[in-house]
C-alpha cells in the first residue's frame, strides 16, 4: 500500500498558534513520527517539509498523486471553547462530503481518543483546496486536527503523548486497511536499517558478513525485525 502524509502550513506560514506553539513545527514533527510508525507496513512518502501544499497547489504547482491509495494530511485546530462537559477539545476528522467509506478514520479517532483527547467525530467537508485536488483523482484523503493548539488540556495531553498520539493515527490506519507488517528480507535492507539506528557503525564490514555468513544473516534479520515491528 502507497501512502502520502502531508504537514499542514509551513513555508513561510506557521499556521495557528497558541500557549507557545505553531501549528507548522507540531504537523511536522507529528508526520515524521507517524512515517516511522506506517514505514513497518506500508510505502510511505511525505511532502517536503520545506513547502506548503496548499501554496504550492493554489500558486499551479504539480504534485504525482498517482499511485497513492491513501492521503492523510495533519493539522492542529484553534479557536477552543471548552466543552460542558469540561473536557479537552479534541481530536477530529475532515473527509470529503463524497467520500464512500470513513471506517480507518473513525478507527484512528479511536485510539487517538483512548489516549484522553475528546473525539468530536468526522466533519464532511467539499471546501478545502488539497481534499478537492486529491478528491478528484480518486484517491481516499483524511486531514487529521490532531487537537487544538489553543487549548491548555489538549495541548497538555499531546506534550505528554505526542508519540503514543502519532502511533494511534498509524495504528488506525493499518487496522482500518488490515495491512500487515513489513519484514526486511535483503542485506542492504537489513544493514541500513541497523545503521539508521545506530547499532552499527562500519556498513561494508556487515554487508560482507551477511551476505557471506547464513547464520549472521538469519540472526541480523531475526533482530531487525523485532526492532521495527515492536
Amino acid at each position: 500500500m502507497k501512502i502520502l502524509l502531508i504537514a499542514g502550513h509551513g513555508a513561510g506560514d506557521t499556521g495557528a498558534v497558541g500557549g507557545g506553539f505553531h501549528e507548522a513545527d507540531l504537523t511536522r514533527e507529528t508526520v515524521t513520527k507517524i512515517s516511522a510508525e506506517l514505514k513497518k507496513s506500508a510505502d510511505v512518502t511525505v511532502f517536503d517539509f520545506s513547502k506548503n501544499m496548499y501554496q504550492h497547489l493554489k500558486g499551479g504547482g504539480k504534485f504525482d498523486f498517482s499511485g497513492y491509495d491513501y492521503v492523510l494530511e495533519v493539522h492542529f485546530n484553534a479557536g477552543a471553547k471548552k466543552e460542558q462537559d469540561g473536557k479537552t477539545t479534541g481530536v477530529e476528522i475532515l473527509v470529503h462530503t463524497d467520500e464512500s467509506g470513513v471506517s480507518v478514520e473513525e478507527k484512528i479517532l479511536e485510539k487517538i481518543s483512548a489516549l484522553g483527547l475528546k473525539s468530536r467525530g468526522i466533519k464532511r467537508r467539499k471546501d478545502l483546496r488539497n481534499m478537492n485536488v486529491i478528491h478528484k483523482k480518486g484517491i481516499s484523503y483524511a486531514l487529521l486536527e490532531v487537537c487544538f493548539i489553543d487549548d491548555p488540556d489538549d495541548m497538555a495531553v499531546f506534550s505528554e503523548k505526542s508519540g503514543l498520539i502519532a502511533k494511534a493515527a498509524a495504528d488506525g490506519i493499518k487496522e482500518g486497511f488490515g495491512m500487515s507488517e513489513k519484514e526486511l528480507e535483503s542485506v542492504n535492507d537489513i544493514v541500513w536499517e541497523l545503521e539508521h539506528r545506530g547499532i552499527l557503525t562500519n556498513k561494508e564490514l556487515w554487508l560482507k558478513k551477511l551476505s557471506e555468513d547464513e547464520n549472521s544473516y538469519w540472526l541480523a534479520r531475526k533482530c531487525v525485525n523485532y526492532i521495527i515491528n515492536n
